[in-house]
């Protein structure tokens, strides 16, 4: 019993084109993720800094709680507001660290995913390529090489003159 074969040409050329649709598709995506995460770790990062010098900011203005806050006479009250300020800050950024983790997080997972198309893509399209290549193409060119040499003959006995016995 044979069993029929399948039309490799088009199956090697297919896989190629689809390799490098991938390749080329996964490349594109994967930069345009980078610049996309990238804008929001920038965005996060002056969030963050931002948060940090308003509370330098608001050190300087409210004396810490100590001897020196007693001596001067500052109120327990604006020393309490003070303390809640920067508990505020410091919950926000802390938000903001959390968000950040998540979104490198994010960005790994995506980054591994298109990593991995490229890499597939990439041997897909230099396997059928080569096997294309070596397989079918060569013998391909071959004939279309002996066919030109058969025209080329052909043409040289039409051109020269007629022999007569």
């Amino acid at each position: 019993m044979t069993f029929p074969t399948l039309p490799t040409d088009s199956l090697y050329k297919f896989i190629f084109i689809a390799g490098l649709t991938l390749f080329t598709v996964s490349t594109y995506l994967l930069g345009e993720q980078k610049l996309h995460y990238d804008r929001r770790l920038d965005d996060l990062n002056i969030r963050y800094y931002k948060n940090a010098e308003d509370i330098s900011t608001d050190s300087l203005l409210y004396p810490i709680f100590s001897a020196n806050a007693i001596r001067d006479r500052i109120s327990l009250d604006s020393i309490l507001a003070h303390r809640k300020i920067i508990n505020a800050h410091s919950r926000e950024n802390t938000a903001l660290l959390i968000e950040t983790k998540a979104v490198v997080r994010e960005f790994k997972w995506y980054f591994s995913i298109y990593l991995a198309a490229v890499v597939v893509g990439g041997i897909l399209a230099i396997f059928s390529g080569i096997q294309w290549y070596y397989k079918l193409q060569t013998f391909q060119d071959s004939i279309i090489a002996m066919e030109f040499e058969l025209k080329r003959l052909e043409l040289e006995e039409k051109k020269s003159p007629a022999r007569i016995l």
